[in-house]
């Protein structure tokens, strides 16, 4: 309360860096002490801001880094796939144009032999990932 107001007090003096900053001997006018205050304000502001973006350099130079020990981690367990053959029954082609109800049927065909192809791959995918599936 009694920091630099007209009734007073000790003498303050207040380092930064051993570098007086201010000293309460000293008077100072109103219209100066306002200027010096909006100029600290505006300091402090800026230091939050720079604070905030090295913050957030650090965290982003963090998860790149982390992804990167992880990219290690998978490279040097040198997984090699296994190759498996999987017997498809493709349906017997005839030369004649099929009617609706059997080109439909057709269609579904193909969309479970596509199907299946995706299961055995995504499990094959799960398997060299380590990832826990319902692999057969």
């Amino acid at each position: 309360m009694w920091y630099r107001s007209a009734d007073g007090g000790p003498r303050v003096f207040v380092f930064d860096n051993s570098k007086v900053i201010d000293d309460t001997g000293i008077a100072v006018s109103d219209e100066q002490r306002e200027h010096l205050r909006q100029k600290a304000f505006l300091r402090a502001d800026k230091d939050k801001a720079g604070a905030r973006e090295k913050l957030l350099k650090a965290k982003t130079m963090n998860a790149a880094l982390l992804q990167k020990k992880k990219m290690e981690e998978v490279a040097q367990q040198k997984l090699e796939p296994v190759v498996e053959e999987v017997p498809i029954q493709l349906p017997e082609l005839s030369s004649e144009k099929p009617s609706m109800s059997e080109e439909a049927t057709t269609q579904e065909q193909m969309r479970q032999v596509i199907e299946a192809w995706e299961k055995v791959k995504t499990e094959r995918a799960k398997d060299l990932l380590g990832t826990p599936g319902t692999s057969p």
